[in-house]
């Protein structure tokens, strides 16, 4: 049963980057450029320490997210598909910058641990102030899929708690339902909420001093 939860998170988050770049290539997404940046790179790393710590079967999870969060990051980089970048986002890499060199100089293994989550935790930012300020489109489901595909890979590890560590449980806890559930609730508010009116521009007969 644990293997098949954790199977199911693996194709549940395939279809959820497949359908994300779907919805990329149509317009009906704007990723954000910390965002994802940031994502390839911390991605990349947790997928590597992620076998170590949770086994081959319920790292696929995070190995399919990483190969579709780097092929969309590419793409979108290419062909201008990224919002564009503001004050908030320099900060945050900034802050997820320092945050990984602590990741990078400690010896504790659980101190590592911390720090990479903590820089999964900055990364959403920039994408919920867009969504926010309203600078950035973003559509629910997606967000939804992954939420249900990384609750699946918690009760995987849960039903084979048995010689886990917590380690194993703080990047689908804190990347998957924290992070995508904060975009999702979100994009779901985004949907119901729309877009202020444009303001239009006074008419010339209102700003012409009456004739004396």
């Amino acid at each position: 049963m644990s293997d098949a939860l954790a199977y199911t998170a693996a194709v549940g988050l395939a279809v959820c980057i497949i359908s994300y770049f779907c919805q990329v290539l149509r317009g009906d997404s704007t990723p954000n450029t910390t965002t994802w940046l940031i994502w390839s790179v911390v991605m990349t790393i947790n997928s590597l320490t992620y076998i170590e710590v949770a086994g081959s079967i319920k790292a696929l999870s995070s190995l399919t997210t990483n190969a579709g969060i780097i092929a969309i990051f590419i793409y979108s980089l290419l062909k201008g598909k990224f919002t564009k970048v503001s004050r908030t986002d320099v900060a945050c890499l900034a802050l997820a910058s320092m945050v990984g060199a602590v990741w990078q100089i400690t010896d504790s293994a659980k101190i590592a641990t911390v720090a990479l989550q903590i820089v999964f935790v900055i990364s959403f930012w920039p994408t919920i102030n867009g969504l926010l300020k309203r600078r950035a489109r973003e559509h629910p489901l997606n967000w939804d899929i992954a939420v249900v595909a990384y609750a699946c890979l918690i009760a995987s590890i849960l039903l084979d708690w048995q010689g886990q560590h917590w380690t194993a449980i703080a990047f689908p806890l804190v990347n998957g339902i924290i992070g995508n559930g904060s975009v999702a609730v979100l994009a779901h508010l985004q949907l119901r909420k729309p877009p202020p009116a444009p303001t239009s521009p006074p008419r010339v007969l209102d700003t012409v001093p009456p004739v004396k």
